[in-house]
């Protein structure tokens, strides 16, 4: 793989990717955090919803160190070190699972309420999430062989193969 959407070359693809997972990781964080305040509004007590509760606070912990680590992967392309990649390509996956966990679920809400109109949007929605995500990862993969050391050198050196060419 040489380029990203064959718009880009995988330097600028990897940088989209961590941007576009620093957006959704954002949008994602604020709407469990507003469904966590909401058990606390209507209920005023965690102990109703308690599965949720804990859902909630284990998917705003994913979603606060999935955009750690795409800040980790923009500092890690911009300066060329392969191992900043590493933390991102892991939540990615963790997340890449999660959607597809999902999905799934969306899959099974359609086939028990045919009639609703929401878990279809969700499942398309999922999805759409789950290929792009999929694509990101791979993007950022085949940049993070692009970088590889020739010489077996140690991961936090950086590598910038343009200035290394003869």
């Amino acid at each position: 793989m040489k380029t990203c959407c064959r718009c880009m070359n995988l330097k600028q693809g990897s940088i989209a990717s961590a941007i576009w997972s620093i957006i959704i990781g954002t949008i994602a964080l604020g709407l469990y955090g507003y469904l966590l305040s909401w058990i606390y509004i209507v209920h005023g007590d965690e102990s109703v919803y308690v599965n949720e509760f804990y859902t909630y606070w284990s998917k705003i912990i994913l979603m606060s160190l999935w955009i750690l680590s795409s800040i980790l992967l923009i500092i890690g392309v911009v300066k060329g070190i392969r191992g900043m990649f590493i933390p991102w390509m892991i939540m990615d996956g963790i997340f890449v699972f999660v959607e597809g966990f999902s999905l799934i679920q969306s899959f099974l809400a359609i086939a028990w309420t045919l009639s609703r109109l929401l878990p279809a949007v969700l499942f398309f929605l999922f999805l759409a999430l789950l290929l792009i995500d999929l694509y990101a990862l791979v993007c950022v993969s085949a940049y993070y062989r692009q970088l590889s050391p020739a010489t077996g050198d140690t991961e936090m050196q950086p590598n910038n193969p343009e200035e290394d060419a003869i």
